[in-house]
């Protein structure tokens, strides 16, 4: 694992991580962590498809991780600049011919859909989203913290607050619980500026008529996520035409690499990612 950083834009840069494979890589995958998390946690992830022939490149989203700044405090349109800027990174280090894949994780595997959906010419060897932030947990936050965080994105943007999730509801195992509740990295605040891109967000994605998008995308959810609303992910994945594959994991928890059987759903990941490299 190699530690770098990424442009963003000119007033941005933010820490990267990179795992390659021995030899040359069969593809690159883009891998977007999701909210409170950063990409260290995901050294298994990465391990495991580096040791599949895959180059993985992973950063820490503004407000995450090694970054500087407020914990939990970014805006939506800055991630997409991170989505696009990442996509772009990984393209160059592919080089010509060679397959990439964009690979994020709940608030991650949000904006990379809504980055393919936003830019329709943009393909890609694929999008996996797994356990899209698509739809707010049950139960909804109230409609009063909903407009507080309206008006506090206004007037005070960087403000954080608690994001509310119960830790327990990620994984099925306590040992990676309580992995993920001793990383000094990890953190469970949300800006109210923040707060209203998921709002925002979720509106889009239930307002989205659906269509064919230019690449092939793998939606993974686990039936019993309390993190995000597993009926929205049906509701958008049923909406795309095209090269578009649903899988369902049942009685799975949040966080699908955290499960118990993460191998066999990182298998199944690796292997759709094969069968769409040509």
């Amino acid at each position: 694992m190699n530690e770098e950083t990424l442009k963003v834009n000119d007033r941005l840069s933010v820490f990267l991580r990179t795992w390659a494979p021995k030899g040359t890589p069969r593809a690159v995958v883009a891998l977007v962590h999701g909210l409170g998390e950063h990409s260290g946690q995901y050294g298994y992830v990465a391990e495991f498809l580096a040791g599949r022939g895959f180059l993985v490149l992973a950063p820490d989203l503004p407000g995450h991780g090694k970054n500087p700044g407020t914990r939990g405090h970014a805006s939506y349109p800055l991630l997409d600049e991170v989505v696009a800027a990442l996509v772009g990174e990984s393209r160059r280090r592919a080089g010509a011919g060679r397959p990439v894949f964009l690979y994020g994780h709940s608030t991650g595997a949000n904006r990379p859909l809504w980055w393919q959906v936003a830019h329709p010419a943009e393909r890609l060897a694929g999008v996996v989203a797994s356990s899209p932030s698509l739809g707010g947990p049950d139960p909804q936050p109230s409609a009063a913290k909903k407009a507080l965080a309206r008006v506090l994105s206004r007037l005070a943007p960087s403000v954080t607050m608690e994001n509310g999730l119960d830790l327990t509801n990620l994984s099925r195992d306590p040992a990676a619980v309580e992995a993920i509740r001793r990383d000094p990295l990890f953190h469970t605040k949300v800006s109210a500026l923040l707060a209203v891109g998921f709002l925002r967000s979720w509106a889009e994605f239930a307002r989205w008529p659906g269509g064919t998008l230019a690449s092939p995308v793998l939606v993974l959810q686990g039936t019993a996520d309390r993190c995000v609303d597993p009926k929205a992910t049906v509701s958008v994945a049923g909406r795309l035409e095209g090269d578009a594959t649903l899988k369902t994991w049942d009685g799975f928890y949040h966080v699908l690499h955290c499960a118990p059987e993460k191998d066999e759903v990182l298998s199944y990941i690796t292997s759709w990612m094969g069968k769409h490299l040509a």
